[in-house]
């Protein structure tokens, strides 16, 4: 195809000419691409002190894709609004703190579904959201992320006032989609719903085109090279794929670079290739957590001395008094919550357990990043029984095939083992060990084995255990050697090559020609 020839060539790469009618910044994720990239951070602040000649920086944060309603989210439309409301403003005071904090520019919140403005601070600020992009004359826009198709169908009657505008342009996700071209580049991954407007032929709704005819593919990694070759057609040339930490940049004088995170992997479609660099990872689009032992302490049904014990009825046990959550669950769960890279993972909670009011109370009460648990798992699952009913379920509610999880819990094998059960499924099930419950080390080796596995095409239904430990597929027969066998009790353990820990079994399970001698060999299926 022609645009393989101009974009997936890397040497063609660079021959690829955009102009634009004022200095833009497309890319995936601003806390990645820009405050996590000293050269794109300095570019763009250049550009809009060049833009500002001088003048108190204004800045607009248009947070709209954002605001998109979900339709499998179990929150109702007033709570998931007030979410997206307080994540933006989060986001927006990032970038007022990067562009100097609030005593170096006037800056506020424009949402084009209904013209408001919000959070606004500073002097001489316009009380109409209609002069915002015009009249105001705002040195910079940020587009961010969320929802495409929610944003294209709101910003219907912006289109000409981000046209005249002259402001330093960054389009983030989103916000870099609606700046191409063309815009229909949002169905390819299936990330966005576009059922959350109405039905439109998406082939056919332009984009905002402030990128001289290009079109953008956000969040690329290895894993849609195929993908985007299959989707591209002639009109996309030039297609611009950017990586989690790469920034294209265009400005007005028709001048490109695409600035590389230095530990990104060659994407070819995003810039020239380069030798000896390593492959980006491949994220989870559902990442689930058990909760007793994995994401707190002590076990729910150990609360035996609290009232209304067997009905597990209020007032339950308190957040940090009764229960406390681990250290390594709060930090991976404050990066789910502050890292952009994380923008679009689902998130739940799988328990079996009996005491889920005091579960679901639990939730509320703790907070990391200043949001509750609650608010963090759009997706809860919490009763008895098999954790595969819980995956089923979870999989029907969010469209996400097992391959796509990631799954982290404290029981690995066994009568009541978790672990196992759920990788035959096909999930990558992560065991996290007592007592220390999920930690940092395990959070990362159990991202690192999902990515590589994914990357290279293999089988992602195995059990994770800690790092310098091999993945298991469960059910995979292997030799194993009895540790101990206790035959007035009628059971023992072995130890298995590659599984952390000694692995229990009963002696209802052995054959009958089994000698059961502490040291034999044996043949296992865990």
């Amino acid at each position: 195809r022609a645009l393989q020839q101009t974009c997936v060539s890397p040497g063609a790469c660079r021959n690829i000419r955009l102009s634009a009618a004022r200095d833009a910044f497309f890319l995936s994720s601003f806390s990645d691409g820009v405050l996590g990239q000293p050269e794109t951070g300095e570019l763009l602040k250049a550009a809009v002190q060049e833009r500002a000649a001088g003048e108190r920086v204004r800045f607009a944060y248009v947070p709209t894709a954002g605001y998109a309603l979900r339709k499998d989210s179990n929150r109702t439309p007033g709570v998931q609004r007030q979410r997206a409301r307080r994540d933006g403003k989060q986001k927006r005071d990032r970038v007022v703190d990067f562009l100097g904090g609030p005593t170096a520019c006037d800056a506020l919140t424009l949402d084009l579904c209904d013209a408001s403005i919000k959070h606004a601070v500073g002097s001489d600020l316009p009380t109409d959201g209609a002069d915002v992009l015009g009249a105001w004359d705002p040195h910079l826009v940020l587009v961010d992320g969320g929802n495409t198709f929610w944003l294209r169908h709101y910003m219907e009657d912006w289109m000409d006032a981000f046209a005249a505008s002259t402001a330093v342009y960054v389009g983030v996700s989103a916000g870099a989609i609606c700046a191409g071209k063309h815009v229909d580049t949002a169905l390819w991954k299936g990330w966005d719903d576009p059922t959350v407007v109405d039905e439109r032929d998406w082939t056919a709704v332009p984009g905002l085109d402030l990128a001289g005819g290009a079109s953008f593919f956000p969040h690329y990694s290895d894993q849609y090279t195929s993908l985007v070759a299959e989707r591209t057609e002639a009109r996309h040339d030039p297609l611009v794929a950017l990586d989690e930490g790469g920034c294209h940049v265009l400005d007005r004088e028709g001048g490109q670079r695409y600035v590389l995170d230095p530990d990104a992997p060659p994407y070819a479609f995003g810039g020239p290739a380069r030798d000896g660099e390593n492959e980006g990872p491949a994220r989870p689009k559902l990442i689930v957590f058990d909760l007793d032992q994995t994401l707190w302490v002590p076990e729910l049904y150990k609360l035996r001395r609290l009232p209304n014990y067997e009905s597990a009825g209020p007032p339950g046990p308190a957040a940090g008094a009764d229960v406390e959550l681990l250290p390594g669950a709060e930090a991976a769960l404050t990066e789910l919550v502050t890292d952009e890279a994380w923008r679009g993972v689902k998130l739940a909670v799988a328990s079996r357990t009996n005491k889920a009011p005091w579960a679901r109370s639990l939730l509320k009460q703790f907070e990391v990043a200043g949001r509750s648990l609650d608010d963090l798992f759009e997706f809860q699952e919490c009763y008895p029984g098999d954790k595969t009913q819980h995956f089923e379920s979870l999989r029907k509610r969010t469209g996400v095939d097992y391959a796509d999880m990631l799954f982290f819990d404290d029981a690995r094998d066994g009568r009541y083992g978790n672990c196992a059960i759920v990788a035959r499924l096909g999930v990558c099930s992560a065991h996290v060990p007592a007592p220390d419950g999920l930690t940092s080390d395990l959070w990362r080796h159990a991202l690192d084995e999902y990515s590589r596995r994914r990357l290279a095409g293999e089988p992602t239904g195995v059990v994770v255990d800690g790092p310098g430990v091999a993945a298991a597929a469960p059910g995979d027969v292997m030799e194993a050697t009895i540790k101990a066998w206790r035959p007035q009790k009628n059971f023992g353990f072995v130890a298995a090559p590659g599984v952390k820990g000694d692995v229990f079994f009963h002696g209802s399970r052995v054959a009958a020609n089994v000698a059961l001698d502490v040291g034999s060999r044996v043949r296992v299926r865990i």
